[in-house]
């Protein structure tokens, strides 16, 4: 679905990836294959409200026993024009 979803953006678009689970799988991995197949997409490095995460720089976790919340991932993604 991500890479569909970035298929339509336009140069300069925005789109942010979101995911409720703390597997780096479902999240960091993800951005990270998105980025390795497409050369025209970066990560805008977001600064809170939580956690940077710790796998992929720019992008951010909340963990429940830290934030209060259920465990989630998201990365801000922009297509360079």
């Amino acid at each position: 679905m991500l890479a569909q979803a970035v298929e339509l953006l336009r140069p300069g678009g925005r789109l942010l990836y979101t995911t409720c689970s703390v597997l780096p799988e479902e999240g960091e991995e993800v951005v990270e294959w998105i980025l390795q197949q497409r050369g025209d997409i970066e990560i805008v490095p977001l600064h809170g409200p939580y956690d940077e995460s710790p796998v992929l720089p720019g992008t951010m976790r909340s963990w429940p026993h830290r934030h209060g919340t259920t465990g989630f991932f998201y990365a801000l993604l922009e297509k360079k024009t």
